[in-house]
């Protein structure tokens, strides 16, 4: 590939190992109609750009990026993307299907860390780590003796991960690692997604990680189908919830899904916050779950005051999850390996359907 459009901040020793790829780089971070001209977008074969797509005043449509090849997202979560003006252009043309420039997520490039964040929040929950924080910090004393059992016991006890099921909603490559993780902790692994089967992962995959075949579950679930959903709900004591936004994903774990986790059960959600509404987990905190993890919420950003915030069995993070020291690097990988996917003529790496929006 020749050139290369840059519309997001990268390292100094990335910019020069893009440079190594392409034999013209234009490092725009913050990107105007006057920097990236015509006679730039004519002229270039692939747009590495922020999370949030595309800037419409700068490229507003495909026609003005004729010899271009594709746009790589540093983010797994492609929904703001897919509206770009240029890519809703194409969709009301009727050509949904046959784009020659293809947007590719970055699924994948956080198993390093958002895998990690979920076995880390579920021991802190299973063990009330986040109790004993703000209880040292209001009290500054050492509380042994004012410690309760996780469902109010006089004496404090943390709970066994080993033994437990942990159900993955959504095994993508995230479920995925985080399942081939949670492993050695003895638990039964099961999951459910839209065809109810294991699948084999053509995304993007880092060397050493993930369930390439779908193998580590022992059983899966049909999220399309009610009774095989519900059944996999009642059996997951630790929910792990890791699917994009979409219209079929939107609050599909209703409060009368929600009621359906075990007594006592946990749940983590590091998809989008849109999955459920906040006053139906607030409703199940207080009935069957007892503890949850939110990197994501409803609404997102949570707002201020709200309950979610200070509930002593929630631990909420501003969707920063994947926010890993080497985050940035690994999705300049992916982008040059993408670049030299198309020189060998394979298929890229993570291309979104457009109007699934993932």
């Amino acid at each position: 590939m020749d050139t290369l459009l840059i519309f997001r901040e990268v390292s100094d020793d990335a910019l020069t190992r893009i440079k190594k790829s392409f034999s013209t780089v234009y490092y725009f971070p913050n990107p105007t109609p006057e920097q990236v001209d015509d006679t730039k977008l004519k002229d270039v074969d692939a747009i590495f750009m922020n999370w949030s797509g595309l800037p419409d005043d700068v490229v507003p449509s495909f026609k003005k990026t004729p010899k271009l090849k594709f746009l790589q997202l540093p983010s797994a979560g492609s929904e703001r993307a897919v509206k770009a003006k240029a890519f809703q252009e194409q969709v009301e043309k009727g050509k949904q299907g046959e784009f020659e420039v293809k947007l590719c997520n970055a699924s994948g490039i956080h198993v390093t860390s958002i895998p990690q964040w979920c076995i880390g929040q579920t021991i802190s929950l299973l063990h009330q780590t986040q109790k004993m924080i703000v209880y040292a910090h209001e009290r500054k004393t050492w509380g042994k003796k004012d410690m309760k059992g996780p469902f109010g016991e006089k004496s404090y006890y943390s709970r066994d991960v080993a033994g437990k099921t942990i159900g993955f909603l959504g095994y993508g490559t995230l479920g995925r690692e985080t399942a081939r993780l949670f492993k050695p902790f003895l638990v039964d692994v099961i999951a459910a997604n839209s065809s109810g089967k294991a699948t084999k992962d053509t995304g993007y995959i880092m060397p050493g990680t993930g369930d390439i075949d779908g193998s580590i579950p022992s059983e899966f679930f049909a999220t399309t189908d009610d009774s095989s959903f519900n059944e996999f709900l009642k059996r997951s004591d630790i929910l792990i919830c890791s699917l994009p936004s979409t219209s079929k994903t939107k609050f599909l774990l209703t409060k009368e899904r929600l009621a359906l986790l075990p007594k006592g059960g946990l749940l983590l959600n590091v998809g989008r916050g849109d999955l459920f509404r906040s006053e139906d987990l607030l409703d199940a905190l207080d009935d069957n779950l007892s503890g949850a993890a939110l990197d994501v919420t409803d609404p997102e950003p949570l707002s201020d005051g709200h309950p979610l915030w200070t509930h002593p069995n929630v631990i909420v993070t501003p969707h920063i999850s994947g926010n890993a020291e080497s985050e940035g690097e690994h999705a300049v990988d992916l982008l040059l390996q993408n670049a030299k996917r198309f020189v060998e003529e394979k298929e890229f790496f993570n291309v979104v359907d457009i109007e699934k929006g993932y």
